[in-house]
């Protein structure tokens, strides 16, 4: 039997998908460019932070200081999932690989997707050094490296997202404090 390292599995995964050139999906929409589609994360995040009845201001500034610090650069987009988690992975012993759930595809940066499955955890695929080995197994299955800070950028706006939209306190709170710790470790 042979064992599958997780984070090469969703690595070549995602790497293929994204080396698929977004014009042979005719009817597939979205951003036009990798900034653009980072600009209608900011965007959306801004949006529920004006909605939300959050007191805490300063860590809001903190959060937005950042993104508009590390926006990705102008570049065509790929071709996405938007949901690439584990479970819409299919993998069967000597069949090819399959993925489900195709409902959030569109076209954007795929640091997008590589931040779907991170989540901004402190330990991916239960490893320090997870998302690390995960862009490493990527670049070696997609067009063109993603960077760290390119997934930083959309696992941060996961977080706010999360925080912002959260009608729990209890949960809210925990999102704060998340949002607040993974700010700390990006020195912001």
């Amino acid at each position: 039997m042979r064992w599958i390292r997780p984070w090469e599995l969703v690595a070549s995964v995602a790497g293929g998908l994204h080396a698929v050139d977004p014009g042979v999906l005719g009817g597939l929409t979205g951003h036009s460019s990798r900034r653009a589609h980072a600009a209608t994360e900011v965007e959306s995040v801004t949006l529920a932070a004006d909605r939300a009845k959050s007191s805490d201001r300063e860590l809001l500034q903190r959060a937005f200081r950042w993104l508009e610090a590390h926006m990705p650069e102008d570049l065509p987009p790929r071709i996405l999932h938007g949901d690439l988690l584990g479970q819409n992975i299919l993998v069967f012993p000597d069949e090819p690989t399959g993925v489900i759930d195709w409902e959030y595809a569109t076209t954007g940066d795929p640091a997008y997707d590589i931040a779907i499955v991170t989540r901004a955890a402190k330990k991916p695929f239960g490893s320090v050094d997870g998302l690390g080995r995960l862009l490493e197994a990527y670049a070696s299955h997609a067009p063109e490296p993603v960077g760290e800070v390119e997934v930083r950028f959309y696992e941060l706006c996961l977080l706010l997202r999360w925080y912002l939209e959260e009608p729990v306190a209890g949960v809210r709170e925990d999102n704060r404090r998340r949002l607040s710790g993974f700010l700390s470790r990006l020195g912001s």
